[in-house]
């Protein structure tokens, strides 16, 4: 019957308290009010990839930064089957609900790398065809814990970083929940933006003309 509903409740170092809800089916992961990975943010992602499909190489090399419980890299593989894909998240837990839900069954395996993103960033060799940026910190505010998106993208170097990990024609798509502030270092980084909603998300595309 766990198949039908299941709730079990995970600790995390970086996150606090995560739960993990299953529904026919279909798991989520909460963590400080928002859902990390599920229907929800298989939605938003895959709102993401829809927009700047037609920019995306055949055979794209993807960095996904914020792997979550892995939503992001099912919904990458269902828009780019032939991606090859490096997912960076500092939450182990996180991690190791990933492998134990393995969203990308049907593919390859992903390359994981558990670190802070702009610890990462500095060991990976540019000419990404597609990064997507979803990454998130929990902000306590006496007794609650919230999702708030990382304060990273508030960093022009940061933004200037990911550009640069970029192939010519590559393009960025960040989620920012609905804090247009967080987009502010990735407009300056990047020649070109444009900015829609998904439900309660703000997202924006990012790129640099050759």
């Amino acid at each position: 019957m766990k198949w039908l509903f299941n709730k079990e409740t995970r600790r995390s170092e970086k996150n606090g308290t995560l739960s993990v809800v299953t529904f026919l089916g279909r798991t989520s992961v909460i963590a400080g009010g928002s859902q990390q990975s599920g229907p929800g943010m298989n939605r938003v992602i895959a709102s993401m990839l829809s927009r700047v499909q037609a920019r995306v190489a055949p055979h794209p090399r993807v960095l996904l930064l914020g792997l979550g419980a892995g939503c992001g890299i099912a919904e990458i593989y269902r828009s780019f089957p032939d991606a090859s894909i490096t997912a960076v998240e500092y939450d182990t837990e996180m991690i190791r609900l990933s492998h134990e839900l393995m969203p990308w069954s049907e593919h390859a395996e992903p390359t994981i790398i558990n670190a802070d993103a702009s610890d990462a960033i500095r060991n990976l060799a540019p000419g990404f065809d597609l990064i997507v940026i979803d990454i998130f910190e929990i902000q306590a505010t006496g007794r609650y814990k919230t999702s708030i998106p990382s304060h990273l993208l508030l960093e022009p170097a940061f933004a200037t970083a990911l550009r640069d990990l970029l192939a010519p024609y590559g393009v960025a798509v960040a989620n920012v929940l609905n804090d247009m502030e967080h987009f502010s270092a990735l407009a300056g980084a990047f020649d070109s933006s444009e900015y829609w909603k998904r439900g309660g998300n703000q997202l924006g595309a990012f790129w640099t003309r050759p």
